[in-house]
């Protein structure tokens, strides 16, 4: 049997899980995104093993308190202060799929994806999973200037943490996906699609990989696998 690509087994995925109405979030929740767009056609932009010390691409946010360790065959944020976060990033896009797999998460650390990033302003989406088995989708909005104190960013959650019967906790690996196609986005669990939205704040930037520490430090999480999916609008 003919082995399915990654983009179209999401695309036949989630079509599936339209069709019997499973995917739309709670009323309560955002309004869900429309039509998938098919992503079975977006050429492979960016594929990191992080093997052999590859993956110099990646910018880091922010050194002061944390740092990024490819030495062992993954990507690792780590993070020396509590309550703070740190992500990597590269390129700058609009519409595109991010995939990577977060091989560990630390207790009390949260990890996952982050997309539509601008570095200079430090806004962003995030797509990210606990060790309790919840997710939460986010958005870093630039901090506004009050003449007083340097501005600072601060966190919009748009889909606060919730709990998913895909996460895999303890030691298991997890595999994260997010299709941006305009202001319309979709989310995978290890290729399970958990929910969709829209949000038009956004609407360009880099993708990369971020960890958030809690009360316990340090904090760390490793990714391996990472893969962009361009569209054909963003060539």
């Amino acid at each position: 049997m003919r082995k399915l690509s990654l983009p179209r087994m999401i695309t036949m995925t989630l079509l599936g899980c339209l069709a019997l109405s499973a995917c739309v979030p709670s009323p309560a929740g955002p309004e869900p995104a429309g039509e998938l767009p098919n992503i079975s056609r977006w050429p492979l932009e960016i594929e990191e093993t992080f093997e052999s010390g590859a993956g110099n691409g990646f910018s880091l946010f922010s050194e002061s308190y944390g740092q990024q360790d490819q030495s062992g065959g993954n990507l690792c944020l780590i993070l020396t202060e509590p309550q703070r976060y740190n992500w990597a990033v590269q390129g700058d896009w609009t519409d595109y799929a991010v995939d990577a797999v977060i091989t560990s998460l630390s207790e009390g650390a949260s990890g996952g994806l982050v997309y539509r990033t601008a570095q200079a302003e430090a806004s962003l989406y995030a797509f990210e999973i606990n060790g309790q088995g919840e997710y939460r989708i986010a958005r870093l909005d630039p901090g506004t200037p009050n003449g007083l104190t340097p501005a600072a960013p601060g966190w919009a959650p748009i889909v606060d943490w919730t709990k998913s019967r895909e996460i895999k906790t303890g030691l298991e690996r997890n595999q994260l996906t997010v299709i941006a196609a305009g202001e319309e986005f979709w989310f995978f669990i290890n290729r399970q699609p958990v929910t969709s939205l829209q949000d038009d704040r956004l609407s360009y930037g880099g993708a990369g990989v971020l960890v958030q520490s809690g009360e316990t430090v340090p904090a760390s999480a490793c990714f391996d696998d990472f893969k962009v999916f361009l569209s054909l609008k963003s060539h």
